[in-house]
């Protein structure tokens, strides 16, 4: 009884390897399609934001063609209009754009630029957008930025895009104040 058991303890010993073999081979299998999934949706959306910007794009144009009179002047209820048409046409890109930019990061095709970066430059630049994002609404822009704000690291284009979205948000849910 003594050879056989040595016999069948080594077999079961191999019978477990090879399914462990097997195991790890089907991980191996499974982890590439996920992986080619992930790249199919990024070429996906990649290609989906390009499509739905380029004519995206062509009516922020022409809106902008409008509301600076280069047609002909608009009556105030169509200039109304052609401002509305613009600004949620450049809302919408924002979004699409931003679609784009987590499908890239999350397939791994877009890499932070981690940069020392003065945040009161930064939030001085996005001064005029946050004004634009206000217009014609009853909120008064206070701007109060310390001195002694520190330097940080980050992504400038992706803190800046942090940015846009806080004041965004902030201009859509409040209809009146400071």
């Amino acid at each position: 009884s003594g050879p056989y058991k040595a016999s069948s303890n080594w077999s079961n010993q191999v019978t477990i390897a090879l399914e462990n073999a097997r195991a790890y081979e089907r991980e191996l299998i499974a982890m590439r399609h996920m992986e080619a999934a992930e790249a199919f949706k990024a070429r996906f959306l990649s290609n989906m934001s390009h499509e739905l910007r380029e004519p995206l794009n062509t009516v922020i144009g022409f809106s902008r063609v409008l509301l600076k009179g280069i047609d002909g002047r608009l009556s105030h209820r169509q200039k109304q209009d052609v401002e509305q048409i613009y600004e949620d046409s450049q809302h919408l890109l924002g979004l699409i754009n931003d679609i784009l930019a987590i499908s890239q990061l999350q397939a791994g095709l877009m890499e932070l630029r981690s940069q020392p970066v003065q945040l009161s430059e930064m939030i001085e630049a996005v001064l005029p957008t946050a004004s634009a994002l206000i217009r014609g609404k009853d909120i008064q822009l206070q701007v109060d930025i310390p001195d002694d704000l520190p330097e940080t690291h980050a992504d400038p284009d992706r803190f800046r895009q942090v940015l846009v979205h806080l004041l965004n948000n902030a201009a859509k849910f409040t209809d009146s104040g400071w």
